[in-house]
């Protein structure tokens, strides 16, 4: 994603004249479309560029909360561009228009910055379509920079747990409006819950997220007005489960949405509206209106939404404008509405064109694949641009995992020999690697919860990642491999060569695996690679006829406990290592095969720390997984993964550059960006 940020304010005549700049006639080249850029930051913006204590975090749920943290008064204030729109009559003056307990909203920064209202923003995509991950902002709650850290309120002014977690009280905000100026209460709730969640047409597969460990799917009781509980039948932990917000209310307009549902339209003025969007059924074309509405967070196709800005214009054109939401629900630290920036523009744009524009500063901020990062740092020395690291959620940037359910006679045992995994991951040269592909900016480690994570585990991190043939062959001796032929490859119990076959998919760090299989062979093991498709490796997974994939990344820390206990102990989520066992355990014993028992000690353990909501005591059960997989590393990490290279204007300020998931947290929030003079 490239942004393009203007400093200087933008009336609501100047916005729609620079919207109508970015949108060409249908028969004009994308390319060639171009945005004014006003250059600077006006004067009577007070307090522009003054640094801001945060006292200890970045969000607050209530400017009364942030005022008691700071011993600052705030008087809430607009942009010119809303106080024109108020001035004409078109939206409600600001104290009508926020909800009674507003959020407050610092820099993601070490330095912290009060900015200014500026004018114009210019995203650029290799695909098009939304400014990053919009659906960020507007759950329930945010992250700072993990769905796992940080959690705040956003939409939610507070969430609270009964019954040992088992409940959990969420409280909405008197007065939060849509977009439209429709107010959001649990009717919206009700909507998602009743309509969408619990209708088997459009949900007939409910997000595991959404359920508690047994399985059951969460439930839904309406209070109030501003106010409902999702209700377990076991404690769920909000922090390691946020991704269940995948469907969240906070996304889905009851007014806007039930248009499209034949709850509430009759079956003739609906059969008319889906052929007229040359659709096929009511519930694609709620879906279409769902997604590009709902989860987008933007309004896409004509909808209201609860994020910083809305879509003028959405898919399918190759050009997306967005402009501020005047009802959205925050204000900077000296009390001035968010977010900053007065128009959004994105558009399509080659990556290659996109990055030349990037180190030259003629684009403000961009975000690409770490290939960038030593290009644009050959550059930043100049003064135009900077250049930061971000961070992704997965944990790992390449993990082999060889299939310890196999249906193979002879490969099974060796894969459940812990001394083979052991050998495996002592001959691998990490370091080579990442100093020849990776710019020399990754560490070596095995998949492991991060050091950002209350269940980080050192030694799970650091074993066996040493490169050392020799104590890899010892290892492998050991594992009944010590045996070779006359070309030194060596020898399965059977008398055979050994033929490893990792299955990848493309983009997957093959130039990785080439160094690997490389060094593999230095201590006699064989193995080829060959790269697939997504779908088909998923398939030979269902079937249980893969023996081996190298994985580009499994998900971790940052996604919820469920993601990364698959990859160290718990047969569970996307992992290849143990399908059979995997199925064991997900379907309580009804298919697959039940697992050894240092398996059966972990499925018991992650039990335990689904069953309680208090940290010391999942903390306990996470140390005994994690020590588990030290002891028999399932699966074989390379490094960290290598996230993404940031590049943008010098002038760019608030911009966070800590190598964290900004990426999974609010895009590192943009809302409170802007550019100096």
């Amino acid at each position: 994603m490239i942004l393009a940020a203007c400093a200087a304010p933008a009336t609501p005549a100047a916005v729609e004249a620079i919207a109508a700049t970015a949108v060409p006639a249908a028969t004009a080249a994308p390319a060639a479309t171009a945005v004014p850029v006003p250059t600077a930051v006006p004067t009577e913006v007070p307090l522009v560029g003054q640094v801001i204590e945060s006292y200890g975090k970045d969000n607050y749920a209530t400017v009364a909360e942030w005022e008691q943290a700071s011993g600052r008064t705030l008087t809430l204030t607009e942009s010119p561009y809303m106080a024109e729109l108020v001035a004409a009559g078109k939206i409600p003056p600001l104290k009508d228009r926020l909800p009674e307990q507003v959020n407050v909203f610092l820099p993601h920064t070490e330095e912290k910055k009060v900015g200014g209202y500026g004018g114009s923003a210019l995203y650029m995509s290799s695909v098009g379509g939304l400014y990053g991950g919009t659906n960020e902002f507007t759950g329930g709650f945010v992250m700072e920079h993990t769905y796992t850290q940080g959690l705040h309120p956003n939409i939610y002014l507070s969430y609270e747990p009964e019954k040992g977690g088992q409940v959990w009280v969420m409280k909405l905000r008197k007065g939060l409006k849509w977009s439209d100026g429709v107010p959001f209460t649990t009717e919206d709730v009700q909507f998602w819950y009743e309509d969408i969640v619990l209708n088997p047409e459009l949900s007939p597969n409910l997000m595991d997220q959404m359920r508690a460990p047994s399985g059951k799917p969460v439930g839904v009781e309406i209070v109030d007005e501003y106010t409902f509980k999702f209700v377990f039948e076991g404690p769920f932990v909000i922090d390691e489960h946020v991704h269940m917000l995948g469907l969240d209310p906070c996304w889905h307009p009851k007014h806007f949405l039930k248009q499209f549902h034949p709850n509430y339209v009759d079956k003739a003025t609906l059969d008319k509206m889906v052929a007229d969007a040359k659709m096929e059924s009511w519930m694609q074309l709620f879906t279409d209106r769902m997604e590009n509405d709902g989860y987008t967070g933007t309004g896409m196709k004509g909808g209201p939404t609860l994020a910083p800005w809305v879509a003028i214009q959405g898919a399918p054109e190759k050009i997306y404008i967005y402009k501020p939401n005047p009802f959205y629900h925050a204000v900077d630290a000296v009390g001035q509405q968010l977010p900053y920036s007065d128009l959004i523009v994105e558009k399509a744009e080659d990556p290659e064109v996109a990055k030349l524009k990037t180190v030259e500063a003629e684009l403000d901020f961009a975000m690409f694949g770490l290939d960038m990062f030593p290009i644009a740092k050959a550059k930043e020395n100049e003064g135009k641009i900077k250049v930061a690291r971000w961070g992704h959620s997965a944990t790992n940037g390449g993990l082999f995992e060889f299939n310890l359910t196999t249906t193979d006679p002879v490969l099974r045992p060796l894969f459940r020999d812990k001394n083979f995994r052991f050998g495996v991951s002592y001959a691998m040269d990490r370091k080579t690697v990442i100093k020849l592909n990776w710019f020399d900016v990754l560490t070596p480690q095995q998949s492991a919860w991060s050091k950002l994570s209350p269940f980080y585990d050192e030694k799970l991190m650091n074993m066996a990642i040493e490169f050392d043939p020799a104590k890899a062959a010892s290892f492998l001796d050991a594992a009944g491999l010590d045996k070779k032929d006359k070309d030194g490859w060596r020898l399965r119990s059977d008398g055979k060569r050994l033929e490893l076959f990792a299955m990848t998919r493309e983009g997957a760090h093959e130039k990785d695996l080439g160094i690997y299989i490389d060094n593999f062979k230095a201590v006699g093991l064989n193995m080829a690679a060959k790269v697939m498709d997504w779908a088909a490796i998923q398939t030979a997974r269902t079937a249980n006829e893969l023996t081996l994939v190298y994985d580009a990344y499994n998900w971790g820390t940052n996604e919820g406990s469920y993601y990364q206990a698959e990859s160290i102990g718990v047969p569970y989520g996307r992992g290849f290592w143990c399908f059979l066992w995997n199925e064991w355990f997900t379907s309580g014993g009804k298919k697959g095969e039940e697992p050894i028992p240092e398996i059966l000690e972990v499925i018991e353990a992650y039990n335990a720390f689904n069953s309680t909501i208090v940290p010391e005591e999942r903390k306990a059960a996470m140390k005994i997984i994690t020590t588990i997989a030290a002891e028999n590393l399932w699966t074989i990490g390379s490094f960290n993964h290598p996230g993404y290279a940031v590049v943008y204007s010098a002038k760019l300020q608030n911009v966070p550059t800590a190598p964290v998931a900004w990426r999974r947290g609010e895009f590192g929030r943009p809302q409170v960006w802007y550019k100096e003079a």
